[in-house]
Order: C-alpha cells, then sequence, then structure tokens
C-alpha cells in the first residue's frame, strides 16, 4: 500500500527528544495558537503526500523519494551510538552525521516554501520575457521544472520544488563538512528542543540586515539539536574538544534558536511553557 503520511522530520530523529519513561510522548508547541500539545513521533513533523510528485505518465510516485530517504535515515543510528558513549566519529560517522544536517536543512517546509516562491518567481518572469509565449510553460515542463498559473498567480509544482530542495544537499553538505564542530551537551534537568526547521545558523549578536547571513561567515554558528541531550555546532574558528557539557544557559540560548527558525512546531520532551520561549537576545 502505498504512502500517505510523509515525515519531513524522520520519527527516528523525534524519537531522541522524548523521556526514556514515555517514549511514545512527544510535547509540541505551536506558535501559532500558543498551545503546547501530546503528540508522539509517528504524529509529529509530517503532511500528507509530502514527498509525492507527478510521473510524466501522469500517475503520483509516493514512495520513490520515501525510499531514498529511508536509505540516508536507517545509517544515522550509527552516530548515535558513538554520541552516547562520547568518542570520536569515524570518517564513515562523519560522512553520515553531515549529509543528515544537509538533509535536514533542505527538506523541511520552510525552505521548501522558500525554494517554491523562488522558483515560482523564474517561471514568471521567463514568461514577461517571452511575451507571453504558451510554450514557455511546455519548455519549462520538459526541463523537469513543472508550474502552474492560477488566480493566485504562478506557482511551481510542489511535488518536484520538493525534489529539486533535495537537489541541493550536496552543495550544502560540502560546506558543512569544512567547519569545525563540537557536540554540546546539556547538564542534568535541562534539555534541547528541536522544531520544524531544527537546522539553523547566525551570527551571534550581529542585528539582522536585508540580507540573509552567509554560511561562509567566518562568525557564523550552525545549530543543530540531535536529541534533548546533544546539539551539535558547527563553527568557522578552532574547538578545543569534541564533547562540551555547557551551562543551562546555553541551552537556553540554543532552544531560542531552534524558537526562531522554525516555521511553527517545536517539540520537546516535556510540558515545559519555558523549554520553548524564544530568547531572541541570542
Amino acid at each position: 500500500m502505498p504512502s500517505v503520511s510523509h515525515h519531513f522530520l524522520p520519527q527516528t530523529y523525534l524519537r531522541r527528544f522524548t523521556l526514556r519513561s514515555s517514549r511514545r510522548t512527544l510535547w509540541v508547541y505551536d506558535k501559532k495558537d500558543y498551545q503546547i500539545t501530546a503528540s508522539t513521533p509517528k504524529g509529529c513533523g509530517c503532511q500528507d503526500l509530502y514527498h509525492a510528485f507527478t510521473k510524466k505518465d501522469g500517475t503520483l510516485d509516493t514512495d520513490t523519494v520515501e525510499a531514498e530517504l529511508n536509505r540516508i535515515e536507517t545509517k544515522i543510528d550509527k552516530v548515535y551510538q558513538a554520541l552516547r558513549t562520547e568518542r570520536p566519529l569515524t570518517i564513515e560517522e562523519w560522512a553520515i552525521l553531515l549529509l543528515f544536517t544537509g538533509l535536514m536543512y533542505v527538506r523541511v517546509p520552510r525552505y521548501v516554501s522558500t525554494f517554491e516562491r523562488f522558483l515560482s518567481d523564474i517561471a514568471e518572469h521567463c514568461f514577461e520575457v517571452s511575451n507571453g509565449s504558451p510554450q514557455v510553460l511546455k519548455q519549462l515542463e520538459d526541463g523537469g521544472f513543472p508550474v502552474k498559473v492560477t488566480e493566485k498567480g504562478w506557482t511551481a509544482d510542489r511535488g518536484h520544488t520538493v525534489i529539486m530542495s533535495l537537489d541541493q544537499m550536496d552543495g550544502l553538505t560540502d560546506m558543512l563538512s569544512k567547519m569545525n564542530w563540537q557536540f554540546l551537551k546539556a547538564p542534568n534537568d535541562c534539555h534541547f528542543i528541536t522544531g520544524d526547521n531544527p537546522v539553523s545558523y547566525l551570527v551571534p549578536g550581529r542585528k539582522r540586515g536585508p540580507f540573509p547571513v552567509a554560511l561562509a561567515d567566518e562568525m557564523v554558528e550552525v545549530t543543530f539539536p540531535l536529541s534533548k541531550s546533544i546539539c551539535a555546532l558547527g563553527v568557522w574558528r578552532s574547538v578545543e574538544t569534541l564533547y562540551k557539557v555547557v551551562e543551562p544557559k546555553i541551552v537556553q540560548v540554543v532552544n531560542g534558536r531552534v524558537a526562531m527558525s522554525s516555521n511553527r512546531y517545536l517539540y520537546g520532551p516535556r510540558n515545559n511553557p519555558m523549554d520553548f520561549c524564544d530568547d531572541t537576545q541570542s
């Protein structure tokens, strides 16, 4: 039976943010409704037919992308095993982690929606430059870039936008592989949270300008909560140790970044509003 509910946040990832005493319970904060509700890793981080796309013969493919992503996701357990014992990662494990990090950046709704708007604008521009030639739509579709024209304007095909977003992963992963990485460990009674846009980067203390921060900026910091107790930190400066226990304030700062970068939903192990606070001073 074909897949219907597709996870843009893998269940194996979300389970890392539950308590051992209640592995099936994941607390969800909705930034839109300001509500905290109990859910499960299976019921979170997913949308119906999120990875589905229409093939050239007109049929809906619901499983190809799912199968390819699952091939990557199943390998991340090796990394978590290394993190549990705080041992150095092997070359293979670093490759898996960085690939997974890149994947978790480009597959989420916020990135896909932004890329969809970008592609839609390109299609509209091509149409205008061609003086409204009807052949433009067919040329775009033949080039693997189908678009629709609705009352709301030009819209790139959602399924193919997801695929094109995933294609951006290799370039991002290559950049991440050049950075220095450290694993921040939360102290007892503190927990990292995650969200529907878990990989984020910024320059600490720099005010937001009209243009986004470049990943190549020498002061940039990449944060990616890997579990309720460990967050990966990527920087261009040197790091002294691979694993570092941090103060509760640092956990709060990381959680604030997750809150700022998320599209709508935050996920954590506890029904505690303070865990989901948006620390905009980070």
